[in-house]
């Protein structure tokens, strides 16, 4: 039983229903700026307390924001596949330099 090649492959559809999952409750995302919605579509309302409709430099915020939550989707998405995959190569790094007869793959180090 090869269990390098297993535990790679649990982790590549691991990875898969993560990333899928995130874009999905990302995509039903009905706030603006989101992935369905462009922060242009603000020009469209009117502000609760002065009762002004919203302008471009209201639409320049949003963007700043939107440049800020794109970020943070990335790292919320790819962040957790990247992490776990650095730790399971790391232990299997440790786990290699206990076996006998210098059989591990680590040696070389």
């Amino acid at each position: 039983m090869d269990l390098r090649r297993g535990f790679f492959r649990l982790w590549i559809v691991a990875s898969l229903i993560w990333i899928g999952a995130v874009l999905t409750v990302e995509y039903r995302d009905t706030a603006i700026p989101s992935l369905t919605k462009s922060c242009s579509e603000l020009l469209d309302f009117t502000a609760d307390r002065t009762g002004e409709k919203l302008g471009p430099a209201d639409t320049v915020k949003c963007d700043r924001v939107w440049q800020e939550e794109r970020i943070r989707i990335a790292g919320m998405t790819l962040g957790p596949p990247f992490v776990f995959l650095v730790a399971g190569l790391l232990l299997a790094w440790v786990v290699g330099g206990f076996r006998p007869d210098g059989k591990g793959r680590g040696d070389a180090l």
